[in-house]
């Protein structure tokens, strides 16, 4: 069995900036409004849930930003950030592996 977290999943949430996926920016910020404190930025993420609920079954659906790209972080390749997920992912897989066949305790 493989670790539940793919590199596609995290690719898209941390490389991607612009996304057709709005299920998934709909899971990101209800999971940021879990956590957040300041009621302005929690009707803010509610805002944006309920805008993307609107079009999330509409086949013409336009991109929109994900937020949790930095504009600092697009300045390096998309390529060596996905390279960079990629490596990640393969470590926590080969690491869960290695404590399942117990070489790591």
């Amino acid at each position: 069995r493989k670790f539940p977290a793919n590199n596609y999943t995290l690719r898209d949430v941390l490389v991607t900036k612009k996304t057709k996926k709005h299920s998934l920016m709909i899971t990101l910020y209800k999971d940021a409004i879990k956590t957040e404190k300041s009621n302005e930025r929690i009707a803010f993420l509610q805002k944006c849930i309920s805008e993307l609920e609107t079009t999330k079954d509409d086949p013409n659906r336009k991109f929109v930003n994900n937020e949790m790209i930095m504009d600092f972080e697009t300045k390096v390749s998309k390529d060596i950030r996905t390279c960079a997920v990629n490596s990640v992912c393969s470590s926590y897989e080969g690491g869960f592996t290695k404590i399942k066949k117990g070489q790591i305790k």
